[in-house]
């Protein structure tokens, strides 16, 4: 329960793990134009790229979304478009790159977030291993254990719309790894 009244349901967590059966490089420079034609992003801005001591590159996007949620979510979401922060680390001494991505907007009931590590697989460097976390946790004004229950439902719509876009992002992927290859 919440000060004011409120319920917040319990975190939803759900992990992706894979392999691409491209090397990291590829699959690193895929995830940089992957905005490209994708139909829910509206608008990509560079924030910031910077590459530090160590030979890390890092980036800041804010990403402008737009879609259309189930008409039970409706009074939530609307058809607004809605925010996410997309921070970018490629380590490329270690191999290694990490993609965080934060929700900015409806941040007053609703937070998620993913969590991206893509590394090249131990025993075939042409071929990448990656794990995705997303994670969820939903608050509802008043509204008691209904309340509760409306917090669940969302933190799963949104859980589950994260992984259903954490796939459809590995089709873009491969069909950009496809369109370059060529």
């Amino acid at each position: 329960v919440l000060c004011g009244g409120g319920v917040r349901g319990m975190s939803t967590v759900q992990e992706r793990k894979g392999i691409y059966t491209l090397p990291l490089s590829v699959v690193s420079a895929a995830i940089w134009d992957k905005y490209d034609g994708h139909g829910l992003v509206k608008d990509v801005l560079v924030l910031g790229r910077t590459v530090d001591e160590a030979g890390r590159m890092h980036s800041r996007r804010l990403l402008t979304m737009m879609g259309n949620p189930p008409a039970i979510f409706k009074p939530f979401f609307g058809t607004r478009p809605f925010y996410l922060l997309e921070e970018v680390t490629v380590d490329l001494p270690a191999n290694r790159m990490e993609v965080q991505v934060v929700n900015m907007s409806f941040t007053s009931f609703i937070e998620s977030s993913s969590t991206s590590v893509y590394t090249p697989c131990d025993n075939d460097g042409n071929r990448t291993d990656y794990t995705i976390t997303v994670r969820t946790s939903a608050s509802i004004r008043g509204g008691g254990w209904a309340g509760a229950g409306m917090a669940r439902k969302l933190e799963e719509f949104v859980s589950g719309r994260l992984m259903g876009n954490v796939k459809e992002g590995e089709k873009v992927l491969m069909k950009w790894a496809e369109g370059a290859s060529e």
